[in-house]
């Protein structure tokens, strides 16, 4: 009798172990590419607000300012592109171009008093791309 081969219940218990692991290790790599998306676009709305923030250093009376010092403004993507001041900006997902004309940043400065023109400013960024929208967009 010849003892050199496997029984069929070592060679099951070798696929069922070769399945989990590949289960696992699917579900892995699944969660690393959704995280990994999710950080691309938390990017994007970032290089956006600094894009904003450089534009309106460079074009300050862009700002409205009202009587109070206070002042407010909004810029597309679309302008902060075409001016150099935002890198092109590709959906993870599919490859494709991110929407600059749909995609702004909202702008408001608080004087914190009038004697001491020091402004706070806070930014609202609505990024929008073939499959990410912000949740701060309002349309």
């Amino acid at each position: 009798m010849n003892n050199k081969g496997f029984t069929l219940i070592e060679l099951l218990a070798v696929i069922a172990i070769i399945s989990v692991l590949s289960g696992v290790g699917i579900q892995a790599y699944a969660s690393y590419t959704t995280k990994s998306q999710k950080r691309t676009y938390e990017n994007f709305e970032s290089n956006l607000k600094s894009a904003a923030t450089n534009y309106y250093v460079v074009n300050s009376d862009k700002l409205i300012a009202d009587q109070d010092g206070n002042s407010q403004g909004q810029i597309d993507g679309e302008e902060l592109h075409d001016q150099g001041f935002l890198d092109n900006m590709i959906d993870p997902v599919n490859k494709k171009q991110c929407d600059y004309a749909k995609s702004y940043v909202k702008v408001n400065g608080k004087m914190d008093t009038k004697e001491s023109f020091n402004t706070t400013y806070t930014y609202i960024v609505c990024l929008v791309c073939p499959h990410y929208k912000s949740s701060s967009c309002t349309n």
